[in-house]
């Protein structure tokens, strides 16, 4: 079996296996996915963990930097936006000059991050 990644025109993406690409659509289709079918293509790598909370579901996250890396190619407008990011870790010793640099950084940079979001659902769902 082979990983699969089907990447939606909504910007949503599913991993499934498969014995080939027909069946891993297949496999798509039957989950109600809500979104047409923009791209199908083999994982080569994938970690996910999965946490238990306390009131019994399962949590998924990616810690893996290979994972990432190879699900970031479904969205390059977001990891052009992430390497372009001002975000610089600044010295907190002083309270009034790079703390507040800081926080206005941490803001410019979720903005950017979210117009490549909003690009990156908008790219495929044509």
């Amino acid at each position: 079996m082979t990983l699969f990644i089907l990447r939606m025109k909504n910007g949503d993406c599913l991993i499934t296996s498969a014995d080939d690409e027909r069946l891993a659509v297949e496999i798509g289709s039957r989950m109600g996915v809500q979104s047409e079918l923009a791209s199908v293509r083999p994982l080569t790598h994938f970690v996910a963990q999965f946490t238990l909370t306390k009131t019994g579901q399962l949590r998924s996250t990616l810690f893996d930097a290979q994972t990432i890396s190879e699900l970031g190619v479904e969205y390059p407008i977001l990891e052009a936006a992430r390497a372009s990011s001002n975000f610089v870790v600044g010295k907190r010793d002083n309270t009034t000059g790079p703390v507040h640099q800081l926080r206005e950084w941490e803001q410019d940079d979720k903005d950017l991050i979210a117009c490549a979001v909003q690009q990156e659902r908008q790219r495929l769902s044509n």
